[in-house]
C-alpha cells in the first residue's frame, strides 16, 4: 500500500472506501472531489487536513491534489472558511501558477480574497 494511500486512511477513514479504490494519486482526488458535497463538518476538516499533507509531499501527489482538489474546492466561497483552517496566505499565494490557470488574469485579486485580504 501506498504512503499517500496510508495516510488518506488514517486521516480521512470516512473516505476509506474512495481511497482504497484509487489506482493512484489523481484518481483519489478527483473522487474525493467528488465525495465533498457529501460530506459533513468533521469529514470536510479531515479531508481538508489530508489534503494538507498531500500538499506537503511535493511531486505527483502535491499535483494531484491541487489540480483534482485544490482547484475545485476554492470554486465555492462557502468553502473557504475550513480552507483557510489548513492552508495559511503563503501557502495560497505558492498556489499562484494554479490560480492563474483557474483566474488568468483575475488571479492575484482571487488569491488575495481567499487569503481573506479584501
Amino acid at each position: 500500500m501506498r504512503t499517500w494511500m496510508k495516510v488518506g486512511l488514517k486521516i480521512a477513514p470516512q473516505c476509506g472506501e474512495v481511497i482504497r479504490l484509487a489506482p493512484n494519486a489523481m484518481s483519489a482526488w478527483i473522487a474525493l472531489n467528488d465525495c465533498w458535497p457529501e460530506l459533513d463538518a468533521l469529514g470536510r476538516d479531515a479531508l481538508m487536513r489530508y489534503s494538507r499533507w498531500c500538499f506537503d509531499q511535493g511531486g505527483a501527489v502535491s499535483t494531484a491534489v491541487q489540480c483534482a482538489f485544490i482547484e475545485h474546492v476554492t470554486e465555492d466561497e462557502a468553502n473557504w472558511s475550513v480552507f483557510r483552517q489548513h492552508y495559511k496566505p503563503v501557502d495560497i499565494l505558492a498556489l499562484m501558477p494554479l490560480w492563474v490557470y483557474c483566474h488568468k488574469a483575475n488571479a492575484p485579486a482571487f488569491a488575495s480574497r481567499l487569503c481573506g485580504r479584501a
